[in-house]
C-alpha cells in the first residue's frame, strides 16, 4: 500500500474514530454532578482545615512552625499565619501528608 493510499485510508477512518471517542464522553449532566460533588469535597476539605488550624494556635505541630514559625502576638499577623496553616492543612489533607515534621512530602531524590 503505497503512502497516499494509506493516508486516504486513515483519513476515512477518523470520522469514526471521532464518533467512537465523542461517544464515551460523559454528558452536561454527569459533568454537573461530577462538579457538584468536587465542590462537596472541596467545601468539607476546607471546614476539616479550618477546624484543625485552631488548636494550632496554642501548640503549633512541627510541620508548621518548620514554614511559619509560631504564631504572632500582633492580632493583623496572626491572622495571616492562621490563613497561611489553613493553607498548609488543606493541602496536606487533600494529598494525605501525615509526615509530622514536614508540611509537604520530600521532593524527588537526585538518582544517578
Amino acid at each position: 500500500m503505497t503512502g497516499r493510499r494509506r493516508s486516504r485510508t486513515a483519513a476515512r477512518r477518523l470520522p469514526q474514530q471521532i464518533e467512537t471517542q465523542l461517544d464515551q464522553l460523559p454528558d452536561s449532566d454527569a459533568i454537573t454532578t461530577v462538579r457538584r460533588e468536587h465542590g462537596q469535597l472541596t467545601r468539607q476539605l476546607t471546614d476539616l482545615a479550618d477546624q484543625s488550624v485552631g488548636p494550632h494556635e496554642q501548640t503549633p505541630p512541627r510541620h508548621l512552625t518548620a514554614v511559619l514559625g509560631g504564631p504572632p502576638a500582633d492580632a493583623h499577623d496572626r491572622h495571616r499565619w492562621r490563613d497561611a496553616a489553613r493553607t498548609i492543612e488543606l493541602y496536606r489533607l487533600r494529598w494525605d501528608i501525615t509526615d509530622p515534621t514536614r508540611p509537604t512530602p520530600p521532593g524527588p531524590s537526585a538518582q544517578p
